[in-house]
C-alpha cells in the first residue's frame, strides 16, 4: 500500500514549478515553437482512490482524493544560457501565485532523469531473496522540458533502460546483492517501451517526440508489512500495472504528460474475512488547461500550495488508517 508515496510526489511537482530552468540547445531537425513572449496554459489533474471489499461479508467501500489546477506559463527571456519563465496558477480552493524560475537542462538530463523510475527492494530473511516492494514510473521533473534535440532526450531514456545499469544494492548478512535493470525487466509479466531506443520499431521515427511506457508487475511485486516486531511478511499483489506517457510537439512544447498506477491485493483475515484492496492513482498535465478562463488570474505565493497539499495528504492518510 504505497498511497502515501504516490501522493507525496505531488509536492515535488509544485516545488519544481519554482525551480525549473531549461537550456536552449537546439537539435538538428526541429526549431522551437515556444518563443519569448509566448504564453502556454497547462492543466494539472490528480486522482487517487481506494476501493475495498470484504470477501466474506461482501461489504464494499471506497475513498477518493482529487485535485485540479491550471498553470499559465510565459516564456519571458531566452539567451545562450538559460530560459526564464513566469508561472501563474489557479486552484479551486485557493491561490498559488506568480514565480520566476531559471536553471539548466543538463541537470535534468544528467540528474533528474535518474528519478524517472522509482524502485524499492528489500531483503526477505525468511526466503533469502530480494523482494520488490514499490515501483512507479514518470515524475514531474520533466513536465516543462523544452528541448527539440530529441536524439539527446531519447538517448537519456535509453540509458535509463540499459540492462546493465545498476538500480539497487541490497546488503544482507555479510554480502550484497546487486540488481540491474535487466533483472527488473526479466522479472516482469510484460512491458512495452515505445519510443525508447533499442526497445521498439518506433525508434526509427525521426524525431521521436512521444514515449509510452507500460509495465505489468503481476507476480513481481509485494506488499511488505511487519505484524510482529522484527518479523516482516510479504503479500504478493494480485494486480499491479504502471504506465507513463510523455508527448511533445516537434518544437519541444509539452502536449501531455501522464502517469498512472493501478494495483490490487488481498489481505488475509480468517476472523473478519479477507479484504480485497484496489488502489489507483492518476496524474496528468495537459496543454490548454482544464479551466482556461481561470488560468490568467494573478495569484500570490506558490508556497501556499506546498503548505496546503501536505495537509490534504495527511488528512487522507489518517482517514485511510
Amino acid at each position: 500500500m504505497k498511497t502515501k508515496t504516490r501522493i507525496i510526489s505531488v509536492i515535488s511537482f509544485i516545488v519544481l514549478l519554482s525551480l525549473l530552468n531549461l537550456n536552449p540547445t537546439l537539435g538538428t531537425t526541429s526549431e522551437r515553437d515556444w518563443l519569448e513572449g509566448d504564453i502556454e496554459v497547462y492543466g494539472f489533474r490528480m486522482h487517487v482512490g481506494t476501493n475495498y471489499a470484504n470477501l466474506l461479508t461482501n461489504l464494499t467501500g471506497s475513498e477518493i482524493m482529487e485535485a485540479e489546477m491550471d498553470y499559465q506559463l510565459e516564456l519571458i527571456d531566452v539567451n545562450q544560457v538559460t530560459y526564464d519563465y513566469v508561472f501563474n496558477a489557479t486552484m479551486p480552493y485557493g491561490s498559488l501565485g506568480e514565480s520566476d524560475s531559471t536553471g539548466d537542462i543538463d541537470y535534468i538530463i544528467d540528474d533528474m532523469m535518474d528519478y524517472f523510475l522509482h524502485f524499492e527492494y528489500v531483503w526477505d530473511d525468511s526466503a533469502n531473496i530480494t523482494r520488490l516492494i514499490d515501483f512507479n514510473v514518470g515524475n514531474e521533473y520533466l513536465v516543462f522540458f523544452i528541448e527539440p534535440d530529441w536524439d539527446k532526450f531519447n538517448q537519456a531514456l535509453a540509458d535509463i533502460f540499459d540492462r546493465e545499469r545498476l538500480i539497487a544494492s541490497i546488503a544482507h548478512d555479510s554480502t550484497t546483492t546487486n540488481i540491474t535493470m535487466g533483472d527488473f525487466l526479466d522479472s516482469l509479466t510484460s512491458y512495452q517501451l515505445l519510443g525508447v531506443e533499442g526497445f521498439s520499431e518506433s525508434e526509427e521515427i525521426d524525431p521521436v517526440t512521444k514515449w509510452t511506457l507500460t509495465f505489468d508487475l503481476n507476480q513481481s511485486i509485494y506488499d511488505k508489512s511487519t505484524p510482529l516486531p522484527f518479523v516482516d511478511t510479504f503479500t504478493l499483489y494480485n494486480k499491479y500495472n504502471a504506465s507513463c506517457v510523455l508527448e511533445y510537439t516537434e518544437g519541444g512544447t509539452l502536449v501531455e504528460s501522464e502517469s498512472s498506477i493501478r494495483s490490487g491485493i488481498i489481505n488475509v483475515d480468517e476472523e473478519e474475512g479477507d479484504l480485497y484492496f484496489e488502489q489507483y492513482s492518476y496524474q496528468q498535465l495537459i496543454r490548454g488547461g482544464l479551466n482556461p478562463e481561470k488560468a490568467s488570474v494573478n495569484l500570490y505565493s506558490i508556497l501556499s500550495a506546498i503548505l496546503v497539499v501536505p495537509i490534504i495528504i495527511y488528512i487522507y492518510i489518517r482517514r485511510k488508517r
